[in-house]
């Protein structure tokens, strides 16, 4: 066991002197540039509504859960609905190797709304990319071209990815009774909906 734990160690320590001589080695730019291979969109930013017969629910619990596969590393956090029944999370990165490797890219991704002692189960699905906004869409078939071995990014104009992506905005009904739902990319189980769906 104790074999184990200095492997464990030394790998950590080389991975940090590695990170540091990149840091003051590289131009800053650069540095930012090669740590940008590693970084993985875990949740995309998400906002919604959470409505009972139709009317804003003022001060639900809204909780997010996302676990990243390849690690197992969990991610949460918590809002609650303004006035308006709105809630928002920001996106949620993260860093890892995988993100370079051919192996599956798979997050388990949660969102459960916590309403005058109900717990209700508002979004549950796998997502099968690192990529913003791949929840809903498939960023690569959206916005680019597939190569042999990578994606070769098109250059849209804001205006042109802004018609072609889905947003990732919920419209949760708590009377709504859970069901799966699902478009060309997705298949995700609760009581939201999103954009596309009616």
């Amino acid at each position: 066991m104790a074999k184990y734990a200095k492997r464990d160690i030394l790998r950590v320590r080389s991975r940090h002197i590695l990170a540091t001589l990149l840091l003051f080695l590289l131009p800053m730019g650069q540095a930012m540039a090669f740590f940008d291979l590693f970084k993985i969109n875990v949740f995309s930013e998400v906002s919604g509504v959470v409505t009972m017969n139709g009317e804003p629910v003022q001060g639900a619990s809204v909780k997010q859960w996302a676990k990243v596969s390849f690690n197992g590393s969990v991610y949460e956090h918590q809002a609650v609905t303004d006035a308006h029944g709105r809630f928002k999370f920001d996106a949620i990165y993260a860093n890892t190797i995988n993100r370079l490797l051919p192996s599956a890219h798979k997050v388990t991704q949660e969102a459960k709304i916590e309403h005058q002692g109900e717990t209700y189960r508002a979004w549950v699905a796998v997502k099968n990319n690192y990529d913003y906004d791949g929840e809903l869409n498939d960023i690569k078939q959206t916005t680019g071209e597939r190569d042999k071995m990578k994606v070769i990014p098109k250059r849209l104009s804001d205006q042109e990815q802004l018609k072609q992506v889905i947003p990732f905005h919920l419209t949760c009904e708590l009377t709504d009774d859970e069901s799966i739902k699902s478009n060309d990319h997705v298949a995700a189980q609760g009581i939201c909906k999103w954009p596309g769906l009616e």
